[in-house]
């Protein structure tokens, strides 16, 4: 499984909403570990970023929603820091 923190590489924050506050974690699904990170508190909002995007995509929605939401960004797979396969 992948260390954490992982950090973005724009901001060098260690997630990629860029809250130092979230919850960096890994859920595995059928042998395969995917990212995502939690910030803020009340009902859940998920982000899923499109086939050419990254969890990134959705760094300043996750900062304006997170004071009133539980906001969770994922990283799909083969999209790091989720596991990217080999074929």
């Amino acid at each position: 499984m992948p260390s954490l923190p992982v950090k973005n590489p724009e901001t060098g924050s260690p997630s990629f909403s860029g809250n130092s506050g979230a919850v960096l974690a890994f859920v595995n699904s059928e042998g395969v570990n995917l990212y995502y990170e939690e910030t803020g508190s009340g009902h859940p909002l998920l982000f899923l970023h499109e086939f050419g995007g990254d969890a990134r995509t959705w760094a300043q929605q996750v900062r304006y929603f997170s004071r009133r939401y539980r906001c969770i960004v994922t990283a799909a797979q083969g999209y790091p820091p989720s596991d990217v396969p080999e074929n």
